[in-house]
């Protein structure tokens, strides 16, 4: 019974070339499955994580971009399904905050490096 119903799976899967599928198992390192915690579905063996691989696999299959693969399954799944959550709305600002804290903080640091030098140097007029 198993074996039919993978032989089914398998014969209803496009046969992709070697970039196609490499391309494919690297989306399905960036998807997570949904109703594993916090797993891709390549490591997964849940079956709706298999049912989501055939389908990048149909998608990749079919001549869609990655970007196209991504927005089926965050559109399907909702953005957290994407392991690597995509730069817009509030993706954008949690991509772009730890950025502009390290600017701050760096800012900061050199700032005080600067001001303690100059309290350190002796007056050259003294």
């Amino acid at each position: 019974m198993i074996a039919v119903l993978a032989a089914i799976l398998l014969a209803s899967t496009p046969a992709l070339s070697e970039t196609e599928q490499e391309r494919a198992n690297a989306l399905m390192d960036e998807i997570r499955c949904v109703v594993c915690e916090g797993q891709p579905i390549s490591e997964s063996n849940a079956g709706l994580a298999q049912d989501m691989r055939v389908k990048v696999t149909e998608l990749v299959g079919e001549g869609r971009s990655d970007a196209e693969v991504r927005d089926w399954i965050a559109d399907r799944y909702g953005e957290s399904a994407l392991l690597r959550p995509r730069a817009r709305g509030a993706g954008w600002f949690l991509w772009v905050t730890p950025l502009l804290l390290a600017a701050a903080a760096l800012f900061f640091v050199l700032r005080l490096m600067r001001v303690d030098r100059n309290v350190n140097r002796p007056d050259p007029d003294a």
